[in-house]
């Protein structure tokens, strides 16, 4: 292994990228890698199949909806690449910048105004099922900031039912 003194790497950095159209250039670059990765597009993908059974989707529907949603990744990735010329790369990124602006806004005040109740129709709902919803009773129309703090709540009341059997 060879190690360069400190000067001769910055020589070579500064070398290599002496033009300013070229430090612009890689700019852009590191930026575009930054934006691509900060779009969350990954994480839709991966938690897509929960998010869709939370909402009370069957399982198969679920991976249906996940393989829908990847086929319209691939089919707009392939719209883009053949106007992506026609339309101007730096339309399109101002554009796509937009919407993934408008996405996460959306998705942060969608989770911040969210509350979640227990409902005596839920429990209607629930009792229906053959579950028993005795133990429910006292949740009615207590609202939890957030789901975890329900799921927490209920997790709590039938883990004691379950380690009382």
């Amino acid at each position: 292994m060879i190690i360069l003194p400190e000067s001769s790497v910055a020589s070579w950095w500064n070398g290599r990228f002496a033009s300013f159209a070229l430090k612009q250039r890689m700019c852009v670059a590191f930026a575009y890698a930054i934006v691509q990765g900060a779009s969350g597009m990954n994480a839709v993908l991966f938690y897509a199949p929960t998010v869709f059974e939370q909402i009370g989707m069957s399982v198969e529907d679920t991976f249906m909806q996940t393989v829908i949603l990847g086929l319209v990744a691939v089919l707009f990735t392939l719209v883009a690449i053949r106007f992506v010329e026609k339309w101007g790369r730096r339309r399109l990124t101002l554009l796509g910048l937009l919407f993934i602006s408008i996405a996460h806004t959306s998705t942060w005040y969608g989770f911040k105004s969210a509350h979640y109740e227990l409902s005596q129709e839920a429990i209607e709902n629930i009792q229906q099922s053959q579950v028993d919803v005795t133990l429910l009773q006292p949740l009615v129309g207590k609202t939890y900031a957030s789901d975890v703090d329900l799921k927490r709540e209920l997790a709590g009341i039938y883990s004691k039912k379950i380690c009382r059997w």
